[in-house]
């Protein structure tokens, strides 16, 4: 990997799951899901960020994305952790940038609305090696992979940005 390409995380927050992406330049280098497998929401909050802050130190990356929460879609605790991932990046001199989801799917289908499935089928057609999750997602009757390719869509969204930044 160069020095010239930006290392980023992208972090979907859940509070079960943990979606995750890491991009050197726009190849999709690791991705998939982690289980958080706490009951307590401190304990919860401790270990996605320890999740996330291995994943910064095994990468080396220096910018993160992380979707920022629909207010009235989401908990205080779902809040909290996303906001505590947000201020361990910062801690760790990372950039950070936040991106609602419906930012997220107008830059990468081009449209306003658009369902998960069909994100979902627009990331594949870029890494067409993710199309074997996207099989099991759909045949899953709970949407596990969904936060994954949440995931990768918001790393896309953010290197998009920053590639139009430096224009």
């Amino acid at each position: 990997m160069t020095n010239h390409q930006p290392i980023v995380l992208a972090v979907n927050p859940g509070s079960r799951y943990l979606g995750l992406a890491v991009f050197c330049g726009q190849e999709l280098i690791d991705w998939g899901i982690r289980v958080i497998k706490k009951r307590n929401p401190e304990e919860k909050l401790e270990l996605a960020k320890g999740i996330v802050s291995r994943v910064i130190s095994q990468h080396d990356v220096k910018i993160i994305a992380i979707k920022r929460l629909h207010p009235s879609r989401t908990s205080v605790n779902l809040e909290r952790l996303a906001a505590a991932l947000s201020a361990l990046a910062s801690s760790m001199g990372l950039r950070v940038y936040q991106y609602p989801l419906e930012q997220v799917e107008k830059v990468i289908c081009g449209t306003e609305k658009i369902s998960k499935k069909k994100l979902a089928k627009t990331i594949c057609e870029t890494y067409s090696f993710l199309e074997r999750e996207l099989e099991k997602e759909m045949s899953s009757r709970n949407p596990y992979h969904t936060r994954m390719f949440e995931a990768v869509a918001l790393g896309l969204t953010c290197l998009r940005e920053l590639r139009f930044a430096k224009s």
